[in-house]
C-alpha cells in the first residue's frame, strides 16, 4: 500500500509527507542533494493579545437596523469600521534539512515511495554498481524524525548534512562522540505576519532579538554510524566519510507554553527539549526505534481495511518494477517483500525476506531493501502469509481475515493487491501515472486515497498535539496561503469528518481540545463584541485561539469575517465524538459544558421579528453574496439558512445531552421556545433550498461553499425518510451548484450526493477529485483536484480535500446518521466488488462488510454497549448472532431492529432470492 514515484520531487507538492503529530517533514528524495522541509506543530507567529474590538457592541444595533432597512452597503461599512479585530497569526516553517551526497547524480533504478502500512518514506537507486537505500520514519513515541541511509558496499557512503531556517535564526554545533555530537538551528518567530492576500510593505515583523517575546525554537540533528566511519561536526554541518550506514535523528523544541500564556524560553527552553528527545531516541538501536514506531502507528492504522474492486493497479510490483507475483495474492505483506519478489528499494530480497528474515549483505549488515521500517519486517516478525497486515480477507467462507479491530475484534489489517497495471517497461505505474491514466477508474487508487487520508490524520493529529491546520502540519512558507491557520467556516471541521468513521477517534482529540480552549477566549469576544453570554468564534483562529472577526480593524471583508457561528459549528464535533463512542464521561465533563456555552450565545444572539420568528441579524452565508434585482451584491442579511441550521442543531444537542445525562437543564424552557419559533427551511422558486431567508439570486451559482446544505451533510437533520421535500430541494441545489469547484468543495459534494444515495453522481465527482493538478503556483477556485503526491489541490494545497474526500467515500459504503447502520447506501455500479473492515458507526458499532457483483454478500456488526441495533441494506437480509448462530429475525427484510449487547457480534446475511412481499424470487 504505497505511493510510488520514479524521479525525485521537483516541487513541494511532489514531496512525500511524514509526521508524528509534533513534527512534520516533506521528503523530496533528491539524489545528489536530499531535502526534507521541517515543521513543528507549535511554531506560530505572535503571542496572546487582546483581539476584541470594543467598538463592536456599540455598532451592533446600527448594523442590525441597516440590514433590516435594506441599507446593505451601510451595514457592511459599519461592520468593517467597527466590528473587526486583527488578522490571525500564521503557522511557521521550522526549516530545511539538507543532505549532500558525494556520489553525484548519475543513477540507475531510482525509486521513492511512501509506505502507508509502515508510515515510512523510502528512496533507492544505484550508482556505479553500488546500491543506496534510505528510509525515514516520524516516530510518535520517540518524538523524532529518524533517517537511515545505507550502501550495500563497505565504506561507500560519504555525505554532509545540515539545517537552516527561513526564520530569523543562527546555527550551533558540537563535535564529540555519540549523542553529545549535534548540529542545530535555533531562532524565533515574528510577532506578526500579514496574510498572503494583504498588501503590506512590511509583512513579516520581528521584535528586537533581545526583547523578543515570541516563540523560540531549536531543531537539532544527531547521527550514529557503523564502526569505522569518520564523523566531524563544524559550522558547515555534520560531515560523514567512508560509512556504510548512518542513522540521522532530528528533534525539535519550542517555547510554547499554552494558548493563553506568553511563550517562556526560561521555563520551556527549546534547546533542552530538543536535546532530551534527541538523546533518548539515539539511545535506542534503529530496529528498536522502528519497532516502537510501527507498533504505535499500526495500532491506529490497522483498524480499518478497505478494498474496492480488483483493478490490480494498487501495489502489484514493488517500486523497482519487478513483479510481486502470486505470493502477494496469497497473503504476503502487501507493499512489503513478497516471496520471489523484491524489497521496497528494488534489491532482490528473495524468499528469506518474504519470511521476515533481514536480507543482509555480507558487508556492514546492510539490508537490501532496508531491514528497517520499509524493507523486510523491522522486528524480524514474519512478513509472509501470517502477517496481520497482509493476510487476505476471506469473506467467501463467511469469515474475516485474521488481523486489530474489525467487527469480530481482530485487526482490520489490509487487503492484498490484485494483478498489477504496469507500464511498457514492466514497472508498476507510478502514482502520478495512475492518476493521469486511470484516476478514479482505478478503484484501488480510490481505496489508496482513503487510506492516505487516514495516514495523514495519524501523521498530523495526535492526542496532545495541535489540530491539523489548513495544511495539516506541513508548510514551507513564512507567509503561507491563508496564514495556514484554522478556518472555521468549513475547512477545520472538514479536516475531522474522517476521524470517527475511519476508526481514528483518538486523532479527534486535538480538535476537541481546541474547541474547549476556543470557548475560553470566545467567551470574552461574545461579551465585548455582542453583549452575549456563552462563547463565539468567527472565520479564523490560530494557535492562540483567536475568536474575534479577523480583518485588521476594517481591512477584512464582512462576507467572511463577520460570521459568529464558528464556535457553534465546532460544537457539533463534540457531539459526534459522543455519538460514535458513547463516552458518557466525555459528554458530561467535556462536551456538555462547551455546547451549553455555545447555546447561551445562540439564545442571546437571536432576535424575534414581527412574525414571531427568531432570527439572526446580521447574518452571512460563508463567503457568498446574494444578488438584488438592481444588480447589487450584498453580504449581510438576516437569518441565512446555515445560521438557523447550526442554531437548531446546537439547541437540540444540548437537550438530548441533558436527557442522556438525566440533568435538569434550566435553559430548557428558553431552548424549546426558540426551537419552536425558528424559521422553517425555505424552498425557493427554482425548487432549491434557499441559501438566504429571502429567495435571492446567487452572486455565483457555482460557488464553492454549500452552507445551506449543512443539514444534509455534515449535519444529520435531513434524511430520506424524514422530509422528501427537502431532500429533493437539496438535490436541486446541488444540480445548480454544478460539479466544479475547489478540491475541498468537490469532497463536500461527494458526501452530499452520498447522503442523497446517488452513488453514480458521487463517483463522477470522485473522478473530478482524483484529477492531477499541476503545481503552477496559480490560485484557482474552479480547478480542484490533487497534486502528484495526492495532496488536495484547492489549488493551492489544502489538506481538507484529503480528509473530506476520504470521509465522503466511506459515507458511500455505510451511513449511521438516521439512527441505523445503513449498508452500501450509495454504491456506484462501477464498484462491482469490495470489502471494508473496521469502519465505525454512530451508536458505538464497528462494521465489516463485503459485496460482489454490486450486491451485499455479508456483513458483521459489533456492538460496544447494550442497546438497540437497527440495520438497513439495499436488499432483504436476515440477522444472526455470530456467537450462537441463532437467527434473530423471522423473515428477511430491508431493515431489521434488535436488542444488542456489549461485545455482541451480529451477522447480516442477504437473502437475494427474497422479496419484501414474502415470495421467493428464484
Amino acid at each position: 500500500m504505497k505511493l510510488i514515484y520514479y524521479r525525485p520531487a521537483a516541487v513541494w507538492t511532489d514531496a512525500l509527507p511524514v509526521g508524528n503529530g509534533l513534527l512534520g517533514g516533506m521528503v523530496y528524495g533528491g539524489i545528489e542533494q536530499e531535502l526534507v522541509c521541517l515543521n513543528a506543530d507549535t511554531l506560530w507567529s505572535g503571542y496572546p493579545r487582546d483581539w476584541n474590538n470594543p467598538l463592536a457592541r456599540d455598532a451592533l444595533e446600527r448594523v442590525r437596523q441597516a440590514v433590516l432597512d435594506g441599507r446593505y452597503e451601510e451595514a457592511e461599512r459599519l461592520s468593517k469600521e467597527n466590528m473587526m479585530g486583527p488578522y490571525t497569526q500564521s503557522f511557521m516553517p521550522l526549516g530545511n534539512w539538507h543532505i549532500r551526497f558525494d556520489h553525484g547524480h548519475f543513477v540507475a533504478d531510482y525509486a521513492r515511495a511512501l509506505d502507508l502500512e509502515r508510515a515510512c518514506a523510502t528512496v533507492s537507486y544505484d550508482v556505479g554498481g553500488v546500491r543506496y537505500a534510505r528510509e525515514l520514519i516520524a516516530s510518535h513515541p520517540d518524538r523524532v524524525l529518524a533517517y537511515r541511509i545505507a550502501a550495500d558496499r563497505l565504506g561507500f557512503l560519504s555525505l554532509r548534512a545540515w539545517l537552516d531556517s527561513p526564520l530569523r535564526s543562527t546555527t550551533a554545533w558540537r563535535d564529540g562522540e555519540g549523542a553529545d555530537r549535534f548540529f542545530a538551528v535555533r531562532g524565533d518567530c515574528p510577532y506578526e505576519v500579514s496574510p498572503n492576500y494583504v498588501r503590506d510593505p512590511e509583512p513579516v515583523k520581528y521584535e528586537p532579538p533581545e526583547e523578543s517575546r515570541t516563540i523560540a525554537f531549536e531543531g537539532r540533528l544527531g547521527c550514529r554510524t557503523n564502526a569505522g566511519a569518520r564523523v566531524a561536526v563544524d559550522h558547515y554541518g555534520i560531515r560523514i566519510e567512508q560509512a556504510t550506514e548512518v542513522v540521522f535523528y532530528f528533534a525539535a523544541g519550542t517555547s510554547f507554553t499554552g494558548f493563553d500564556r506568553m511563550p517562556d524560553r526560561a521555563a520551556f527552553p527549546p534547546d533542552r527539549h530538543a536535546a532530551e528527545a534527541l538523546q533518548a531516541a539515539m539511545a535506542r538501536p534503529w530496529d528498536e526505534l522502528v519497532k516502537r514506531h510501527a507498533e504505535d502507528y499500526q495500532a491506529l492504522f490497522n483498524r480499518l481495511a478497505l478494498r474496492i474492486g480488483s483493478s490490480g493497479a494498487a501495489d502489484g510490483p514493488d517500486a523497482d518494477g519487478s513483479a510481486v507475483g502470486e505470493a502477494a495474492a496469497d497473503g504476503a505483506t502487501a507493499g512489503g517483500s513478497a516471496k520471489g519478489g523484491s524489497s521496497a528499494d528494488g534489491a532482490a530480497a528473495g524468499e528469506a525476506a518474504a519470511n521476515g528474515a533481514a536480507a543482509s549483505s555480507a558487508e556492514g549488515g546492510f539490508a537490501a531493501g532496508g531491514s528497517g521500517a520499509c524493507g523486510s519486517a523491522a522486528d524480524g516478525a514474519a512478513a509472509g502469509e501470517a502477517a496481520a497486515n497482509g493476510a487476505a480477507a476471506n469473506f467467501a467462507e463467511g469469515g474475516f481475515a485474521a488481523g486489530g479491530s474489525g467487527a469480530d475484534g481482530s485487526s482490520a489489517g489490509s487487503f492484498s493487491a490484485g494483478g498489477p497495471f504496469v507500464s511498457a517497461s514492466g514497472k508498476a505505474l507510478s502514482t502520478d501515472e495512475r492518476l493521469d491514466r486511470h484516476g478514479a477508474d482505478d478503484p484501488e487508487l480510490v481505496a489508496l486515497f482513503v487510506q492516505y487520508g487516514r495516514y495523514l490524520m495519524i501523521a498530523s493529529s495526535r492526542p496532545g498535539t495541535q489540530p491539523a491546520n489548513l495544511q495539516g502540519i506541513w508548510n514551507p512558507h513564512i507567509r503561507p496561503i491563508w496564514s495556514c491557520n484554522y478556518t472555521l467556516n468549513i475547512n477545520l471541521q472538514m479536516n475531522y469528518w474522517l476521524a470517527e468513521p475511519a476508526a481514528l477517534s483518538e486523532c479527534h482529540e486535538p480538535l476537541l481540545r481546541f474547541v474547549r480552549e476556543l470557548a475560553v477566549t470566545g467567551e470574552e469576544t461574545a461579551r465585548v463584541h455582542y453583549g452575549c453570554r456563552g462563547f463565539t468564534a468567527h472565520h479564523n483562529s490560530d494557535l492562540w485561539r483567536q475568536s474575534a472577526p479577523p480583518g485588521k480593524g476594517g481591512i477584512g471583508n464582512p462576507v467572511w469575517a463577520n460570521w459568529p457561528m464558528g464556535g457553534v459549528w465546532l460544537c457539533a464535533h463534540l457531539w459526534e465524538h459522543y455519538a460514535f463512542t458513547g463516552d458518557r464521561e466525555f459528554l458530561r465533563h467535556v462536551a456538555y459544558p462547551v455546547i451549553r456555552k455555545a447555546v447561551l450565545f445562540c439564545l442571546d444572539w437571536v432576535r424575534r421579528n414581527e412574525r414571531g420568528e427568531y432570527m439572526t441579524v446580521p447574518s452571512t452565508s460563508p463567503e457568498h453574496r446574494f444578488r438584488l434585482p438592481d444588480g447589487r451584491t450584498p453580504a449581510l442579511t438576516a437569518s441565512t439558512t446555515m445560521d438557523i441550521s447550526l442554531i437548531r442543531e446546537a439547541l437540540g444537542h444540548l437537550l438530548q445531552a441533558a436527557e442522556e445525562l438525566a440533568l435538569d437543564e434550566p435553559l430548557k424552557p428558553q431552548i424549546r421556545e426558540v426551537l419552536d419559533h425558528l424559521p422553517e427551511v425555505p424552498v425557493g422558486r427554482r425548487g432549491q433550498v434557499q441559501e438566504w431567508l429571502d429567495d435571492f439570486d446567487d452572486e455565483d451559482e457555482q460557488h464553492r461553499h454549500l452552507s445551506h446544505l449543512y443539514d444534509l451533510y455534515p449535519g444529520t437533520a435531513w434524511g430520506g425518510e424524514r422530509d422528501d421535500r427537502l431532500i429533493e430541494a437539496a438535490r436541486r441545489s446541488l444540480e445548480i451548484r454544478g460539479d466544479g469547484g475547489t478540491g475541498w468543495s468537490i469532497a463536500w459534494k461527494i458526501a452530499l450526493w452520498a447522503r442523497l444515495r446517488d452513488g453514480e453522481r458521487a463517483l463522477k465527482l470522485i473522478r473530478r477529485m482524483l484529477t492531477r493538478v499541476e503545481d503552477d503556483g496559480v490560485m484557482d477556485f474552479h480547478r480542484g483536484g490533487v497534486y502528484a503526491n495526492l495532496f488536495g489541490a484547492h489549488p493551492p494545497f489544502q489538506i481538507d480535500c484529503n480528509f473530506g474526500g476520504a470521509a465522503a467515500i466511506l459515507e458511500m459504503l455505510a451511513q449511521s446518521h438516521e439512527g441505523k447502520v445503513d449498508l452500501l447506501p450509495a454504491l456506484p455500479s462501477a464498484w462491482t466488488e469490495g470489502e471494508v473492515r473496521g469502519m465505525r458507526a454512530r451508536g458505538g458499532f464497528t462494521v465489516d462488510l463485503s459485496w460482489e457483483r454490486g450486491r451485499l454478500t455479508r456483513a458483521r456488526i459489533r456492538a460496544s454497549a447494550d442497546g438497540v441495533l437497527t440495520v438497513a441494506a439495499p436488499e432483504p437480509f436476515r440477522l444472526f448472532s455470530a456467537r450462537t448462530g441463532a437467527a434473530l429475525a423471522e423473515q428477511p427484510a430491508r431493515e431489521q431492529r434488535i436488542k444488542c449487547e456489549s461485545g455482541g457480534i451480529y451477522e447480516v446475511r442477504p437473502d437475494h432470492g427474497f422479496t419484501e412481499y414474502g415470495k421467493m424470487n428464484r
